[in-house]
């Protein structure tokens, strides 16, 4: 046999041979499939802590829209509710504002009327202008505003994408009066 068709023979015998060509497939979809295993596990991940920071928006602002007044413990007691509804996720690094906005009855500008925030944050300074989209508040009304940040990580996450920060803010009008008053925790010195 020359060479040439020695070659040829071990080419031939190459190509009917089918060993080990799952074990080559298979090497090569793998990393495919896992990654959209981990994927699809992380998305859903995201979406339910999602879900949870949203909720616990929501609560802060319908408990402080619900009440007359407010005062900083009670505050405090919503943000600690926010928090534990965050669970199992970490709250560590939640950062949590509650305002209250008053429009101008004669040009409609907006200005802090109260705010407070948990640890994390920092509230907005009283008389500050504050922002809203349009259509959310009525010429001299108020109108109590939540805002929620939280660092979502997990280990999947922080690998591939950093971490992924979820904000979110809701607005309620308050419910018993035309506004929320914010009184020191004796219950007086209202504002």
């Amino acid at each position: 046999m020359t060479f040439i068709s020695e070659h040829l023979h071990a080419l031939k015998r190459f190509k009917r041979s089918e060993t080990a060509v799952a074990a080559v497939e298979f090497a090569l979809i793998a990393p495919v499939l896992l990654s959209m295993f981990f994927g699809t596990i992380e998305a859903s991940e995201i979406f339910t802590a999602n879900r949870k920071v949203v909720n616990a928006v929501n609560a802060v602002s319908d408990l402080t829209a619900q009440a007359k007044e407010v005062t900083p413990d009670d505050l405090d007691d919503i943000f600690r509710a926010a928090e534990e509804m965050l669970r199992p996720y970490d709250a560590t690094g939640l950062k949590l504002v509650v305002t209250s906005v008053k429009s101008d009855i004669s040009d409609g500008s907006l200005t802090v009327h109260w705010s407070r925030a948990n640890a994390n944050a920092s509230a907005h300074a009283q008389g500050s202008g504050f922002s809203l989209p349009n259509g959310v508040i009525m010429r001299g009304t108020w109108i109590i505003v939540s805002e929620v940040e939280y660092p979502y990580a997990s280990p999947i996450s922080q690998y591939m994408l950093g971490g992924v920060n979820i904000k979110k803010e809701t607005f309620r009008s308050p419910r018993q009066e035309s506004k929320v008053k914010l009184c020191n925790n004796s219950g007086n010195n209202c504002i």
